[in-house]
């Protein structure tokens, strides 16, 4: 595969629905500039191990010393650090709202589709929630960002809850819950995180229609990126 062909498959897929919500401005302008900036800037590395070691947390299904242990094992020095501050932060949120987190829902994922695929097909989001859990006998859907730096604004944590509240809290299983979405943010570039979360419901405000908007608007600013990426080849 092509270097082309490498950068418009990351712009095509990516890799949870929080990644998307951040690539998302309500003008088609400013959608462009963020995905140009996202295809000339990718991540360098990804943080689903420390999402994964949360799960583990909330399930209860690793000792203490069996964490510190994962954690260790991290070869990234960059997510081995960031595990090291975000899993302090996340036992002390449970220690404060305690849920326990089902391993009957391992594996869950929602393929949300938002429009047409340039090139043909469908595009889509891929839901996962980081863990399903359950307080207060109710389901809770829950998602962590593991982000240093929480780059969300109210549009797009908007977006992202709307999107979360059709694709999941609709379903038979989830009808009547309420699901959380939990960041880890530094203080200050510290080595200290602290939490930053909020109700899925709390942000759900678009309508379909405002959905489809974005959608449209997303669409087109990356059939645009797509089309001047194999100008380029």
């Amino acid at each position: 595969m092509d270097e082309i062909e490498k950068r418009k498959r990351k712009l095509l897929n990516m890799p949870s629905v929080e990644n998307w919500a951040r690539n998302n401005r309500p003008r088609f302008d400013d959608t462009l500039f963020a995905l140009v900036n996202f295809d000339k800037n990718p991540p360098r590395f990804g943080l689903g191990a420390v999402k994964l070691l949360c799960a583990h947390l909330a399930k209860g299904s690793l000792s203490s010393t069996e964490i510190d242990e994962k954690i260790e094992s991290i070869k990234h020095p960059a997510v081995r650090s960031s595990a090291r501050q975000v899993v302090p932060a996340f036992l002390e949120y449970l220690r404060r709202k305690p849920i326990e987190g089902l391993s009957a829902f391992d594996g869950f994922k929602i393929t949300y589709p938002i429009g047409p695929r340039p090139g043909g097909g469908t595009l889509a989001i891929p839901i996962v929630p980081t863990f399903i859990g359950v307080r207060n006998e109710q389901l809770v859907p829950v998602f962590v960002i593991p982000w240093a730096n929480l780059s969300l604004d109210d549009f797009q944590k908007t977006l992202m809850s709307s999107i979360l509240k059709d694709a999941i809290l609709s379903h038979q299983q989830f009808i009547g819950c309420d699901g959380e979405i939990i960041a880890f943010p530094n203080i200050e570039e510290e080595q200290i995180r602290y939490e930053r979360s909020w109700s899925i419901r709390s942000y759900a405000t678009m309508d379909r229609e405002d959905l489809n908007h974005q959608f449209s608007t997303f669409g087109r600013a990356l059939l645009k990126i797509i089309e001047d990426l194999e100008n380029e080849d």
